[in-house]
């Protein structure tokens, strides 16, 4: 009897010592190449914080974060993130609310944080205002402090201006910055919430009060160098959209080009490129003008497409653009040529409609599309 009885409990201990190696084991690589192996248990936009094991527990701060390998993902997740990347964004819906119910049931719950902000960007891109709403307040709500702080704001004024909520739109900057300082944030992720109020005024349409809003952002912004080429993006754009100073705001994206890193950067200075020299043609019909838009706007298509954490804005803007210079250049055009660039923009065109529905871009394009038919 007391033989069985051992055998019993060494079978026992054999079956429960997988159960007690459930721990996953991430890896969290930094800057100087250093290693941290074990559960990551919260990331926030500060540092990333992780459990060694037998109640150990450590951080590491976000700044010195090179790369993470996570393990024991969930069975979607991948495949939801490589449909977002690809603009496939129904598909990518699909996958991520698969995350977000394993995660709910006992799956692992830091998956939840990008699974919403995919599935928030998604139906905005798709033009579901209500869905994307929901998606980005959850995101708020169970992550205040979390990795996509700046984005998911970012995100709540855009939504409710495209449904045609400004006033909730306006309120948003506001909201965002308190939450900020509440939450004690440092310098560059502040400067970043202040970059929400100058977006709002440019979608709002009031170009002069968004470019005092980015300018400020700018000048505030020197030891932050992405948050202050945002911002100097942001003035330009609306230079050019009031139709002000069309050659200083040509020498700010010049500049940017000559000195970013950032793809969303990049392809956001040429896209402003690809504007000042549209308002060349259109003013002076300046046929060199308008093929220097197109492959401006070819290079966002083509060199700057957009990454895990880009909304795809630029893109966008990339895709209509170059196909309007196609369709415009299509005008000097006789014969097979003049067929070709017609089907050239009507590529880009439905390139930009089916990957980014949601975006004022697509709605241009779409305009566009009809009168090619």
């Amino acid at each position: 009897m007391l033989r069985r009885t051992t055998i019993l409990l060494l079978l026992l201990t054999l079956l429960s010592a997988p159960l007690l190696a459930q721990e996953a084991q991430d890896t969290v690589v930094q800057n100087d190449g250093a290693q941290t192996v074990g559960e990551i248990i919260k990331e926030t936009l500060k540092e990333v914080q992780l459990s060694l094991g037998q109640g150990v527990k450590t951080a590491v701060p976000r700044e010195r974060i090179k790369e993470i390998v996570y393990d024991r993902k969930p069975s979607r997740y991948d495949d939801g993130v490589q449909k977002y990347n690809n603009g496939q964004h129904d598909l990518a819906v699909e996958a991520m609310e698969a995350v977000v119910k394993e995660s709910d049931r006992g799956g692992r719950k830091i998956f939840n944080q990008h699974a919403l902000f995919y599935l928030a960007n998604s139906h905005a891109a798709l033009g579901k205002y209500a869905e994307a709403l929901q998606g980005v307040n959850r995101l708020l709500a169970d992550f205040p402090d979390g990795l996509y702080f700046v984005d998911a704001w970012t995100l709540l004024a855009r939504v409710n201006l495209a449904k045609g909520d400004t006033a909730a739109a306006m309120d948003v900057p506001k909201k965002a910055a308190a939450a900020a300082k509440n939450l004690g944030l440092p310098e560059d992720q502040l400067l970043a919430v202040d970059l929400i109020a100058g977006q709002a005024l440019e979608a709002k349409g009031d170009f002069p009060a968004a470019i005092a809003a980015y300018k400020s952002v700018a000048g505030k912004a020197a030891r932050v160098p992405r948050v202050q080429s945002l911002a100097k993006l942001g003035q330009g754009r609306c230079m050019v959209k009031a139709g002000q100073n069309p050659a200083e705001a040509e020498s700010f994206f010049n500049d940017l080009a000559g000195k970013a890193e950032e793809p969303n950067i990049l392809a956001g200075a040429y896209n402003g490129l690809g504007q000042c020299f549209l308002a060349k043609f259109e003013k002076n019909q300046d046929k060199d003008a308008l093929h220097r838009a197109l492959l401006s706007f070819m290079r966002g298509v083509v060199l700057y497409t957009p990454g895990r954490d880009d909304d795809g804005s630029e893109h966008a803007a990339s895709l209509y653009g170059a196909g309007y210079c196609f369709e415009r250049e299509r005008e000097a055009k006789s014969g097979e040529q003049k067929d070709l660039w017609r089907t050239r923009a009507k590529q880009l065109y439905m390139q930009c409609v089916s990957r980014y529905a949601g975006h004022p871009a697509a709605a241009q394009a779409e305009e566009r599309l009809k009168r090619l038919q």
